[in-house]
């Protein structure tokens, strides 16, 4: 059994923790991430995630401000400049365009494997922070001037603020009482990524079906896009046991074959969507981040940016209070 004693614990360490980890560490606050996941894939030749993020440029400069937008290979990253949404019910649509606000973009596509890897491997080398793997926070208590956790390895940590970023079942929040109450929207999400006869031309493309919104999101190949498909629950299990000939043609035919032909399509996955926001963000010692404080449906792709905004707010008050000499 250990004693570890920091500035800040951070429970997960998927996108939302480490990065927080970096912005912090990277500044000189001492911190301990807390790691329950598998390991990452590591191999260049890896298969593509079939999870994609979209990323606002807000979100990329919080990513290059720790050195990590810049480490992602230019040729994985996807960029879009246009939108284009529109309904199958009533034909009604609406377009985007980066140029009418003077900017060069209005977002971009990454592969959320991919942005974890290079997040990872930064965490490896702060000085100021340590990785704790392979257990999880049994319980936590608050005393005068810390808050004192002990793991399930028996590891014990005493730290001024403890971060939940442990994702939308976060396990802390649990344990802190600052459960909230669950909007299930009983469809699930279809993920996956595709290639189109038709390049994308740089636009994200949404349609609304009967039964939930299709987007396809364009990646960095002309070609390559990925998807997500929400749909009921009994839909989506027949769109996942399909063979992948099936699959394509039903995807170009709900896509009115804007893209032409869908020629193949990579691993599919499939996960519950629901609304969630926790009573408070705040209580003695704790903030709940990310997913952990508030989980979205992904119709706008703004879960990760979201919670990109939180540790990026929640680092600079960090660093403001230690400036003042109040930590």
């Amino acid at each position: 059994m250990r004693l570890y004693q920091t500035g800040v614990a951070i429970a997960g360490a998927g996108l939302i923790g480490r990065t927080l980890a970096n912005l912090l560490s990277r500044n000189g606050i001492a911190t301990i991430l807390i790691d329950t996941a598998r390991p990452l894939q590591t191999s260049a030749e890896a298969s593509p995630d079939p999870r994609t993020l979209a990323i606002t440029p807000a979100s990329a400069n919080i990513l290059a401000s720790i050195h990590i937008w810049q480490r992602l290979p230019r040729e994985r990253i996807g960029t879009f400049s246009q939108m284009h949404v529109w309904d199958e019910t009533t034909g009604s649509e609406i377009r985007f365009d980066s140029a009418e606000i003077c900017e060069p973009a209005l977002g971009y596509i990454v592969e959320q494997q991919l942005l974890e890897q290079q997040l990872e491997q930064a965490c490896t080398y702060l000085p100021d922070c340590t990785v704790i793997r392979h257990c999880q926070i049994a319980s936590f208590v608050n005393r005068e001037a810390e808050v004192e956790l002990e793991l399930t390895n028996g590891d014990r940590i005493q730290a001024d603020l403890l971060v939940a970023a442990d994702g939308s079942h976060s396990p802390v929040r649990k344990l802190s009482g600052l459960d909230g109450a669950r909007h299930d929207y009983h469809q699930q999400a279809i993920t996956c990524t595709v290639t189109s006869r038709l390049a994308h031309n740089h636009v994200a493309r949404q349609r609304f079906l009967s039964n939930g919104p299709l987007a396809f999101l364009p990646l960095a190949a002309p070609h390559r896009c990925g998807i997500v498909w929400s749909t009921t629950p009994e839909q989506a299990r027949e769109l996942l046991a399909m063979a992948e000939p099936e699959f394509c043609l039903t995807l170009q035919q709900a896509f009115e074959h804007r893209l032409g032909e869908i020629t193949s399509c990579g691993k599919r996955g499939g996960f519950d969507l629901y609304r969630a926001n926790a009573p408070a963000y705040i209580a003695d010692r704790l903030v709940l981040v990310g997913d952990a404080a508030h989980t979205v449906h992904p119709l706008a792709g703004q879960g990760a940016n979201m919670g990109l905004l939180d540790v990026a707010v929640l680092a600079d008050l960090i660093l403001k209070a230690r400036a003042k000499q109040r930590t």
